[in-house]
């Protein structure tokens, strides 16, 4: 399966996991635009040697964005019936997402990439936060006072995903530490 102007992930050097995919991606590959290819290559060049990035997801569907927000919908009435569909729109852009036109640095176009670090080893380092958790965001432990040994250590293993990724032009989409626009 090829799509117009985007590059499999497959082949090119990184770590692939389609595990977080599963629930709305109609294809197990990992598509994404040429120029992130380049971008995400010249990131992983300034990784200690033997890391690499582990990706989880690239290019989405209108299909594949309009089932994430129904996931996303039923765990946000879940944990907050009150005030669900704003953090719904919050998160996701909500429905009125799947019309409006995006920039480019979007999985829409091909042009976001989520993804964390591996180790020599291939084991993810300690990132810390939980999916829909607010220390999913990249600069929470930098705000957070009185670290612990393990804080402290993903602060500075986000320090090191943030600073490849700007070093390398990608835009970080703040409440998530996962997520990297490209916007070229």
């Amino acid at each position: 399966m090829t799509m117009k102007g985007l590059v499999g992930l497959e082949k090119e050097g990184f770590v692939i996991d389609n595990s977080k995919r599963k629930d709305w991606a109609n294809s197990d590959k990992i598509f994404v635009r040429k120029s992130l290819v380049k971008a995400l290559k010249k990131a992983k060049a300034m990784l200690p040697e033997g890391y690499n990035f582990k990706i989880f997801d690239g290019k989405r569907s209108v299909e594949d964005q309009r089932r994430i927000i129904k996931i996303c919908e039923e765990d946000f009435k879940n944990r907050d019936p009150k005030n669900w569909e704003e953090n719904l729109v919050k998160f996701t852009g909500g429905y009125q997402s799947l019309k409006q036109k995006l920039p480019k640095n979007t999985h829409r176009h091909g042009g976001a990439v989520d993804i964390t670090i591996v180790d020599e080893k291939g084991k993810e380092i300690d990132m810390g936060g939980d999916t829909f958790d607010k220390r999913e965001a990249l600069n929470f432990y930098e705000r957070k006072k009185n670290l612990t040994k393990r804080e402290k250590q993903v602060r500075a293993n986000r320090r090191l995903l943030k600073k490849v990724m700007t070093k390398a032009g990608f835009e970080p989409y703040y409440p998530e530490w996962t997520h990297w626009g490209y916007s070229k």
